[in-house]
């Protein structure tokens, strides 16, 4: 029973991975399509294209492979989660920069909206790892007395959730331009830069 738990586990996580890796070879074959069309307004030379492409694509194959290792084998599920969601949504944005850079509204929306959602990630992933500071049980670690580690622990919960929700509204705004006329532009102005400060600190 354990070997056969141990195997839908493991043919889950690898369903994931390579899911991720479908993604992986769309972005790129969109990215290297809109880099390379004629159309394309690109002064450089073509070496110097090819490594720009290449660079980009190296670099977002390196955070899906840490990614995946991450999610494979890693014993806490919950670091491992944040871990593999950062390790993928970096990769969007290096593998959609190139395309991005000549103003393609597609891959230009899908790094825009990913790199709000990999900084609130990270923020996250530094208060679970490598110490837990939201946990309860890291009370007996503290020195701190009972009630003041409590307000602490909620304190940094709702630090969170403010930057999830906001991460997120900022994400939508950026994938989809024509919301800015039913929200109001100074709300998500404001938004954007309640999260970039609260993230910075």
């Amino acid at each position: 029973m354990k070997y056969m738990s141990w195997i839908r586990i493991r043919t889950g996580r690898l369903l994931v991975i390579l899911t991720t890796l479908a993604i992986y070879l769309l972005l790129l074959t969109m990215d290297g399509l809109r880099f390379f069309s004629p159309d394309a307004a690109n002064a450089s030379t073509l070496f110097q294209s090819w490594m720009r492409f290449g660079f980009s694509a190296f670099v977002g194959l390196i955070f899906l492979a840490i990614g995946a290792l991450i999610w494979l084998y890693a014993r806490n599920r919950h670091v491992a989660l944040l871990l593999f969601c950062f390790s993928f949504s970096m990769m969007i944005v290096f593998v959609s920069e190139t395309g991005a850079a000549l103003n393609d509204p597609i891959l230009s929306a899908i790094n825009n909206a990913s790199s709000p959602l990999s900084l609130s990630i990270f923020s996250a992933l530094l208060l679970l790892f490598p110490r837990n500071y939201i946990s309860p049980l890291s009370l007996s670690e503290g020195k701190s007395k009972p009630g003041q580690h409590h307000y602490y622990i909620q304190l940094l919960r709702g630090y969170m959730v403010t930057v999830t929700l906001l991460s997120i509204a900022v994400a939508v705004h950026e994938a989809l331009p024509s919301s800015s006329h039913i929200v109001n532009l100074h709300c998500v102005s404001a938004s954007n830069y309640a999260f970039l400060c609260l993230v910075s600190y």
